[in-house]
């Protein structure tokens, strides 16, 4: 659904707040895989430091990203923290002016699910490309890391029939703002539509 629908619905004002989105995007990447790795059984844990110590500091594959964020220290990990809180105080400022942010929730439409086992491999085709799995984290992760309530609502389906949704992000600890835009969108976008065959 192009923007403009929305628009004509009432939205008066369009921004982007401050942010780097690849710059939060590896933050959230650093921390969220970070608590995963204090998770790991200790073999696994200490098969990750291993191989962390032998990564070209150059490489920005997934493997990697997810290798030296799972063996970080503690002391690392913390200072990644305080990383988000400013990134925090970022958004806070922008949902001064704005009540939410409008975006994509993923890069592609629904995909079959991919249930192999090694998690850190797993690709997915995007414009005829495989990519890595990961990157579909890029634009939930813009709400996850600052600990902002999100919405996804439905917003129309892709040529092939697939559904698409948009991301409604709000400022902390107002969910209901989400939903209610959400509610709101649903009388210009039509809302939820049962897939065929689904009871």
């Amino acid at each position: 659904m192009p923007i403009r629908t929305v628009r004509k619905a009432g939205l008066h004002a369009t921004a982007a707040p401050a942010i780097d989105p690849d710059e939060s995007n590896d933050l959230y990447i650093a921390v969220l895989f970070g608590m995963w790795g204090g998770a790991l059984p200790d073999d696994v844990f200490e098969g990750y430091v291993a191989a962390a110590r032998g990564l070209d500091p150059n490489d920005k594959s997934w493997p990697a990203r997810i290798g030296r964020a799972a063996a970080q220290s503690l002391r690392d990990w913390s200072r990644l923290l305080d990383r988000r809180e400013v990134l925090r105080r970022v958004w806070e400022r922008f949902f001064d002016d704005y009540d939410v942010l409008l975006c994509p929730v993923a890069p592609v439409c629904a995909f079959a699910h991919d249930h192999s086992e090694d998690l850190i491999a797993r690709t997915i085709a995007v414009n005829g490309q495989r990519r890595w799995y990961w990157e579909q984290l890029a634009w939930i992760s813009l709400a996850t890391l600052a600990c902002l309530p999100a919405t996804a609502a439905p917003i129309g389906r892709s040529p092939g029939g697939l559904p698409v949704g948009m991301q409604i992000i709000g400022p902390y600890f107002e969910d209901r703002s989400c939903i209610e835009f959400a509610k709101l969108l649903a009388d210009v976008a039509g809302g939820f539509e049962a897939p065929p065959g689904f009871d």
